[in-house]
């Protein structure tokens, strides 16, 4: 089966992130205010309840089905037996589920006394075991069931309004709420079994039993997670009235809000900073991450401020007079965004990047145990306010082990936080860190260093002597010329050799023989062999300038932190205009500078014609990506991209001008070939750009952009005869190129044979 190539798919799951949250932000609000504080926290206590169970029936399987589906998605036979397994699974825990809720109504009076409002919360839990979103997503066909979602879901916040009129109407909340999922989940099934003729079976035997058992460590994971988030109110519901239940519900509600908004996103955007860190050394980690502490301590602090003035208004506004009790809860509780933004950043940032992985499981789980047994001390003594205690309590316990355990793990974290000093350094040097500009860490040029040209070419050896002529007549001439040779043909490759033999003797010629063909693999063949110094790479049909090195060796020395592109320009055209000089705006996007007669610095690209850098310790990992298809159409990107992560930036100059006269298997080839594989390769390559370089964001926000890019290539280089089909496949191919990254297997290895001329 072949995985899902709609180019709405990428922007379905964003679809169902918001209708996940959007309705719940419409309906509580009403609800609070008609069914009062009471019935609010009866609401919330059975939610959280049956929340367990739901993570029972669906254990894990969101997650490991998914990734199983996706591995499998070309075998039908494969797919179906997965599917019939896991729903199987699911009916199973049910059965369980249901036995242990009904034996928890005879024990817990909470759920005795409100019998129809605890099982209609309970009735959600049968739609979670039909649900498959695990298997559309699996499959990348998610698009498929996002109307049906957006249409129940909005019948449910439309039902809400009309059915629930006073305090006694509160267990239609959920009753409502359950039949909704159950609705979503036999549709979303039936369009499974029905679409996809999936031959539905029960299956109830020993394999279905071994993949409960394989799950049952992201089952327990996930349990504990929860517990650790959700215990209080559970406590509460049992030892406090559910009128106390609601009022803390809310502010609790509001703190979750606050620091998933503010506290989380902080700590997940520093973390590739710190990773980067890390990877380079323990020392340059430690002190990143040391760094974004202060700022992360700085930002918590501000947002904190924020929400407590705008809280009365998000509590009382919102919700009405009789939440105000929630208010002082809530100021209470918003300390608690600053802890776990502190213990986040000592988790994810510095255990988690070195292999710590165990710690963090077990420092959690005992954060769950450290919070149940706080809230049965506490509540007891100071009711709701003694439970957000034991939150704050729970949340330092669960920070000072983290800090205990990155110390033990020789990872000392510097306190310092609150210094003046310490917070204005963190900032200077974190701004100098991402926008890069240190230039002493830039190694200058020597007039001792070698400068070195490097020609990738493929079958095309008549274009050979007009550079050489070029190379020959150079003012200062380099010392290697690296020939990377992908030639199939081998009368190709012997004129080449033969052409290269006529170059000035006092440039040191290296040709490489390889049989990929490959243009990515050529680029940093050549990269790899040539030495520290001057490094350019132009094409093979280009002439150089007399003054070419002499330019780049005048501006290098001045520059040492910067990449040159010089003009590019083809034959009739004017001195006024160039090829495509790259920036991108803030979504990732290509455009051309309208004045590219003047010489711009800052681009985000290079022209991959002919560009230059020094060569040193500081830039001699970077890699061309092989897994770009076809031309290899955005190599240039990928690789410009690692240099300005470094710090370096890429200057266009017009004062220096390399002549290009483009071949039939050169970029020109569309102007008399189809342009269709040309562009189905470059989307496919720009899509996988995005993935490796973590742009999701972005992604998500050109994807209807690629799509009207694609119909506008249909209107103008089909005349209108394929606009809609072009949009479709392009924007198809961008999706595919996302989900390509990671590869699943590495890329053979090139051989070559290099040999001096």
């Amino acid at each position: 089966m072949k995985s899902g190539t709609l180019f709405t798919n990428a922007l379905s799951n964003s679809v169902l992130q918001f209708l996940q949250y959007i309705f719940p932000i419409v309906a509580l609000p009403y609800l609070g205010n008609v069914v009062g504080p009471k019935f609010f926290g009866i609401v919330n206590f059975l939610g959280i309840i049956v929340g367990y169970f739901s993570l029972m029936v669906t254990y894990g399987f969101d997650i490991s089905a998914t990734r199983e589906i996706a591995r499998h998605s070309g075998d039908r036979a494969k797919i179906n037996e997965l599917f019939n397994r896991v729903i199987s699974a699911r009916l199973a825990l049910f059965l369980g589920a249901t036995l242990i809720f009904s034996a928890l109504h005879y024990f817990v009076p909470e759920i005795n006394h409100h019998t129809r409002a605890a099982y209609s919360s309970f009735l959600l839990v049968f739609g979670w075991v039909l649900m498959p979103n695990w298997y559309f997503q699996g499959l990348q066909k998610m698009d498929r069931i996002v109307p049906i979602h957006f249409i129940v879901k909005l019948s449910f916040v439309a039902l809400l309004f009309i059915v629930i009129k006073n305090p006694e109407h509160y267990y239609r909340y959920p009753l409502i709420l359950s039949l909704s999922t159950v609705a979503v989940g036999l549709l979303t099934f039936l369009v499974a079994v029905i679409r996809d003729r999936i031959p539905f079976r029960i299956k109830w035997d020993r394999p279905t039993w071994d993949l409960l058992w394989k799950e049952r460590f992201l089952f327990i994971t996930s349990i504990i997670n929860n517990t650790y988030q959700t215990s209080t109110i559970i406590i509460l519901g049992l030892y406090l009235t559910f009128e106390e239940v609601g009022l803390f519900s809310l502010g609790w509600r509001l703190m979750n809000i606050s620091q998933a908004l503010i506290g989380i996103p902080l700590v997940f955007a520093m973390l590739p900073h710190a990773t980067v860190g890390f990877q380079k050394s323990k020392a340059e980690g430690l002190q990143r991450v040391n760094r974004n502490l202060s700022v992360s301590v700085l930002a918590l602090g501000l947002s904190g401020v924020f929400m407590y003035v705008v809280s009365p208004w998000l509590v009382t506004g919102l919700f009405g007079s009789a939440y105000s009790a929630s208010l002082g809860l809530f100021h209470t509780l918003l300390i608690v965004p600053f802890l776990t933004g502190i213990s986040a950043t000592l988790s994810n940032q510095i255990l988690l990047n070195n292999g710590k992985d165990q710690s963090v499981l077990w420092i959690t789980a005992l954060g769950a145990v450290v919070s149940i047994t706080l809230n049965l001390v506490l509540l007891p003594i100071w009711g709701m306010t003694g439970s957000a205690i034991a939150i704050i309590l729970t949340e330092l316990a669960t920070l000072i082990l983290f800090w205990y355990t990155c110390r033990r793990a020789g990872f000392p974290i510097n306190l310092n936080w609150f210094s003046p000093a310490e917070v204005s350094s963190a900032v200077r040097l974190l701004w100098a860190d991402f926008t890069n500009r240190k230039r002493e860490d830039f190694p200058v040029y020597q007039s001792s260093d070698a400068i070195t040209l490097v020609v990738p070419t493929f079958n095309r050896p008549n274009v050979w002597p007009p550079l050489i002529e070029s190379l020959n007549q150079l003012d200062l001439r380099p010392t290697n010329l690296i020939i990377i040779d992908q030639s199939t043909d081998q009368n190709a490759r012997d004129q080449v050799q033969e052409y290269v033999k006529q170059v000035n003797p006092s440039i040191h010629v290296q040709y490489v023989g390889m049989d990929v063909q490959n243009r990515c693999v050529a680029k940093q063949t050549g990269f790899s062999l040539a030495p520290n110094g001057i490094v350019t790479v132009t094409d093979d049909d280009v002439t150089l300038p007399r003054d070419f090195f002499t330019f780049f060796v005048q501006f290098l020395s001045e520059f040492p932190d910067r990449v040159l592109t010089p003009r590019i320009l083809e034959p009739g055209q004017l001195a006024t205009t160039t090829r495509n000089v790259q920036r991108f705006t803030w979504f990732g996007h290509f455009y051309n500078n309208s004045h590219t007669w003047s010489s711009t610095d800052g681009l985000n690209c290079y022209s991959g014609g002919a560009f230059g850098f020094i060569k040193s310790d500081r830039n001699a990992h970077f890699q061309y990506e092989p897994a770009y298809i076809g031309m290899g159409i955005h190599e240039e990107t990928d690789f410009a991209r690692q240099f300005l992560r470094a710090g370096y930036s890429i200057s266009f100059r017009s004062d220096i001008t390399v002549m290009h006269y483009p071949q039939r298997n050169g970029n020109a080839f569309f102007k008399d070939r189809d342009p269709f594989p040309w562009y189905a390769d470059s989307f496919f390559n720009f899509g996988m750009y995005h993935r490796k370089f973590g742009m999701t964001a972005i992604f998500l926000l050109r994807v209807p952009y690629m799509a009207f890019f694609g119909m506008y290539v249909g209107l103008f280089k089909y005349s209108g005869r394929r606009s809609l089909s072009t949009a479709w496949h392009l924007g198809t191919q961008f999706i595919r190129g996302y989900r390509a990254w990671p590869l699943p297997t590495p890329l053979p290895h090139a051989d070559f044979t290099t040999k001096p001329l």
